[in-house]
């Protein structure tokens, strides 16, 4: 599955963005995703903070487990 606009995801990879206090398994979502000369990037939002991050789709992985309450919670 693609990571969408909106969807919940999880930091994976987290090498060298430690001193933006970002963390392997830190939760967030993907306020938007873009694609520049075909690398995916996405606009990354800790749940705990209210800032974003510009980071590569790579880094993240979708929270499949959020992603199906959500779904439950729009039915």
């Amino acid at each position: 599955m693609m990571i969408e606009t909106g969807m919940p995801v999880i930091l994976t990879d987290a090498k060298g963005l430690e001193s933006y206090n970002l963390f392997k398994g830190q939760e967030g979502i993907a306020n938007s995703v873009i694609n520049i000369e075909g690398d995916d990037y996405i606009y990354f939002m800790p749940s705990s903070q209210m800032k974003m991050y510009a980071i590569k789709a790579e880094r993240v992985k979708i929270d499949e487990d959020k992603l199906e309450e959500m779904g439950d919670e729009l039915s």
